[in-house]
């Protein structure tokens, strides 16, 4: 046994509760011993961080949309797809592409009225053309473009979804082609998938966000009671 610095007996290698050194240490002990409390809402809040950013992950309308592309060239007899978004100002922004050769059909954005996605937004059926590049009575300002990716082919159909439009989807050739009833159908199949998932992705990450605001305001107040508990325990 040996002794602390007032001269009180204290377990050997152990340091006394009683001296000044002592007093520290288990005001540091004690603080070990309550971080936790406090430190579980924080870690919650963190992982529910990752947590979201996993679950919008999956539900980002640019993976459905891919997982629909993919296969939509040996279902329809494609050689290449992409689609195109409608934005507000009723311009349609190119991208999502697959089994292209080229980038350069990625991020174009064609203005209200032109090519393909003019006649689609006009019409509200499919449109085509067996060569994009001479299509009659067509404007076609990306016609360098199409040369560029060596597409000629083309066809194009509305994303609808309860009447809302939201884009077009897109087929090409890389020779001229006429397209049947049956490459017709199977595309309008595959936009009305394409806009479904869009819509359910929408609304998933929507009720995602809310939950996830709803969860982190309650670990915040969580977190501020546990620390108010703390401070006064102390005090």
């Amino acid at each position: 046994r040996g002794s602390d610095a007032d001269g009180h007996p204290g377990h050997e290698g152990a340091p006394c509760p009683h001296g000044p050194s002592g007093g520290r240490n288990v005001i540091r002990v004690m603080a070990r011993r309550r971080r936790p409390a406090a430190s579980a809402p924080a870690d919650g809040l963190l992982e529910l961080d990752e947590d979201y950013a996993q679950v919008l992950s999956l539900l980002d309308r640019r993976t459905a949309f891919r997982s629909i592309l993919e296969r939509l060239p040996d279902e329809a007899g494609i050689d290449v797809a992409w689609i195109g978004e409608l934005d507000g100002s009723g311009s349609v922004q190119l991208g999502h592409t697959v089994r292209v050769r080229t980038d350069v059909v990625d991020g174009l954005i064609v203005p209200p009225g032109v090519g393909l996605a003019g006649r689609v937004m006009q019409t509200g059926r499919p449109q085509w053309v067996t060569d994009y590049s001479v299509g009659a009575g067509l404007i076609r300002p990306f016609s360098a473009e199409a040369e560029r990716e060596g597409v000629k082919g083309m066809i194009a159909v509305p994303l609808v979804h309860a009447g809302r439009r939201l884009g077009i989807l897109y087929g090409a050739h890389r020779a001229e082609t006429s397209y049947g009833d049956v490459a017709v159908r199977t595309l309008e199949v595959a936009a009305a998938r394409a806009a479904n998932a869009a819509v359910v992705a929408e609304r998933a990450r929507h009720s995602a966000e809310v939950a996830v605001h709803e969860e982190r305001r309650r670990l915040a107040l969580q977190l501020h009671d546990t620390v108010g508990a703390m401070l006064f325990t102390i005090g």
